[in-house]
């Protein structure tokens, strides 16, 4: 019985033995295999960066597009038109040149005065609409002024030819003229809009201005019914003679015939990375 003990005690050390070796061998296997990073390597883990979206979701009002009217500042003839009916053109784009009409000093001071005073009627518009500054606004009024008081002291000059601009981004409309038309002090030349017959109209705040721009896609929701929409256009919103907001115009793309109306609510959702 004696020699069994020291028998089992004998295989017992040389099981433990086996067990210890085995463990060793396992650590050693862990560390050969485990890559060496050097001081220019760095986990992917930390390579990853990851993009996060900002979504912005309002609610908005279905409405007619906002029409920018150009009038003339002058009476005069059109000498180019640059751009043509559904043309879609960029802010301060040129758009037509006018060149002035008159035989007399005494015509030219009064078209000089008609001018400033159109000149300031088209801005008033713009202003209203919230397109352009009060400053703007302002150095048109000084601007008019001082066209007066250089026509009642007999100092005339002859109105040079003038180009304008487009003021926003936008598609042309209603064009009235061609190249050598002859036009009136303040006429309505054509229009800027959307091209699009009804649109989507929702507020942004300042800081949003740095993630929305024109062509940034948007998700409308109406009437249970979701379709793809793109900013148009980000006119300001004048009230009290300061920017309450700005205002996104999204144009809807192929939305359901007849499900659209003007006046309807509209859940609008924007992904815009900061």
């Amino acid at each position: 019985m004696r020699n069994f003990y020291r028998q089992y005690r004998k295989l017992s050390a040389f099981a433990a033995l086996l067990l210890f070796i085995a463990v060793l061998l396992a650590i050693k296997y862990h560390f050969d295999n485990k890559p060496i990073l050097s001081d220019n390597d760095t986990p992917s883990s930390q390579l990853e960066t990851k993009k996060t979206a900002t979504a912005i979701v309002r609610t908005g009002l279905v409405g007619i597009p906002t029409l920018v009217p150009i009038n003339t500042g002058f009476s005069g003839r059109i000498s180019e038109l640059y751009v043509k009916e559904g043309q879609a053109v960029k802010a301060g784009q040129p758009l037509f040149k006018l060149e002035a009409t008159f035989i007399t000093a005494e015509t030219s001071s009064d078209l000089k005065v008609n001018s400033g005073t159109a000149e300031y009627s088209r801005l008033k518009k713009l202003y209203d609409l919230g397109i352009i500054s009060r400053k703007e606004l302002e150095n048109a009024g000084t601007r008019q002024q001082t066209t007066r008081k250089s026509s009642s002291s007999g100092q005339s000059t002859s109105p040079a030819p003038a180009i304008t601009d487009a003021p926003v981004e936008g598609i042309v409309t209603g064009l009235a003229v061609a190249s050598g038309s002859a036009v009136q002090a303040d006429q309505l030349i054509l229009s800027l809009g959307s091209g699009q017959p009804i649109e989507v109209v929702i507020p942004l705040t300042q800081k949003e201005l740095y993630w929305v721009q024109p062509g940034t896609p948007a998700v409308v929701e109406i009437a249970g019914h979701t379709i793809l929409g793109e900013v148009s256009s980000i006119f300001p919103e004048v009230k009290e003679n300061a920017i309450a907001s700005f205002i996104a115009h999204i144009n809807l793309i192929n939305p359901p015939p007849g499900l659209v109306q003007v006046g309807m609510s509209a859940n609008v959702s924007i992904d815009a990375e900061p």
